[in-house]
């Protein structure tokens, strides 16, 4: 059974919170009265934009969420696509690309490179990750 995870992007300090982060702050209050986990997913708080967890890894063993980037190195080269959730599924989309998450990950060499907030991975921090 997979782990049903979030995480969020906060808009106003440009930080991901991780689901460890979001977690641990469940008890603590805020200035508001609430914990950030209850802000969070109340949407009290509206510079939060939640990404779900897809429940799948790519091929270092590193989780997808929505709106990750990814890229698949195959006999076609290199292609970059992006993960979405819609109609109920994750599922991967360029301007070639509308397909299952699940389906994609079956066609080569699978690598998260980055997500729609925070960029590539090589500019992440070992807090945001």
């Amino acid at each position: 059974m997979n782990d049903i995870r979030v995480r969020a992007w906060d808009t106003e300090n440009k930080h991901m919170l991780s689901w460890l982060m979001i977690r641990q702050t469940a008890f603590n209050y805020n200035v508001e009265g609430y914990p950030l986990i209850y802000r969070i997913f109340t949407s009290l708080k509206e510079n939060h934009i939640l990404m779900l967890y897809s429940g799948l890894k790519d091929n270092q063993k590193f989780p997808i969420y929505e709106s990750d980037y990814l890229i698949i190195e195959n006999e076609e080269g290199i292609l970059p696509v992006e993960v979405i959730y819609e109609d109920a599924m994750f599922k991967v989309k360029n301007e070639n690309i509308d397909m299952p998450l699940f389906e994609f990950l079956k066609k080569g060499n699978i690598l998260v490179y980055g997500d729609k907030y925070r960029g590539f991975k090589h500019n992440w921090t070992e807090d945001t990750l």
